[in-house]
C-alpha cells in the first residue's frame, strides 16, 4: 500500500469528519464533537485521506451503536513525532470476549438477536491495516452498557 504523506491540518480534517456525520448524529439526538489538543501542531505530515478514512469509520461505528449521549473524536500529540486519536462514545459497549475479534475481517458486533447486522464486517479490519501501514497501533477499551473508546496511534510529525 502506498501512502501519500503531505502537510495536513488535523483540526480541519476532524472537523470534516464531524460535518460528514452531523445530520445523522442530530437525527439520533447524539452530540458529536471533535477536540484537537493544543499540543497538536497546526499542520502535520500524514496521509490525510487514510486518516480521514479511519476516523470516519470509527465515528460511523460509534454512531451506529449509540442511541443517546455523545460521540467525541479527539487528537493529541504523544511526542513531536506521534499522535493519538480516540473516538469515544456512550453506546452499548462491547463485551471483553468480543473485543479481540472486532479487528478481524468479517467480524461484527451482534447487539441483539432481533437486530440484523449492518455492514460487511470489514471496516475495522481495514482500519487496522491502514494504521499498521502507517507504523501505528489500534485498539479499544469498552464496558458493556457504558460505551467504548477506540484509539489509534500513528507517526504524525510537524509539517
Amino acid at each position: 500500500m502506498t501512502l501519500h504523506v503531505e502537510p495536513t491540518d488535523l483540526r480541519e480534517l476532524l472537523g470534516d469528519v464531524v460535518d460528514m456525520f452531523g445530520v445523522l448524529a442530530h437525527d439520533k439526538g447524539v452530540a458529536l464533537a471533535a477536540v484537537v489538543d493544543a499540543t497538536v501542531p497546526a499542520r502535520v505530515s500524514i496521509d490525510g485521506l487514510r486518516v480521514r478514512q479511519i476516523a470516519a469509520n470509527l465515528v460511523g461505528n460509534a454512531l451506529k451503536f449509540t442511541t443517546r449521549g455523545r460521540v467525541t473524536i479527539r487528537a493529541r500529540a504523544l511526542s513531536t513525532e506521534r499522535a493519538r486519536f480516540e473516538v469515544e462514545d456512550t453506546g452499548v459497549g462491547i463485551a471483553p470476549e468480543e473485543q479481540q475479534q472486532l479487528f478481524q475481517p468479517f467480524s461484527q458486533l451482534d447487539v441483539s438477536s432481533t437486530r440484523a447486522r449492518e455492514g460487511t464486517g470489514l471496516g475495522l479490519a481495514i482500519c487496522r491495516a491502514l494504521v499498521e501501514a502507517m507504523g501505528g497501533t489500534i485498539g479499544l477499551s469498552s464496558r458493556v452498557g457504558e460505551g467504548s473508546r477506540f484509539y489509534f496511534e500513528i507517526a504524525c510529525p510537524t509539517a
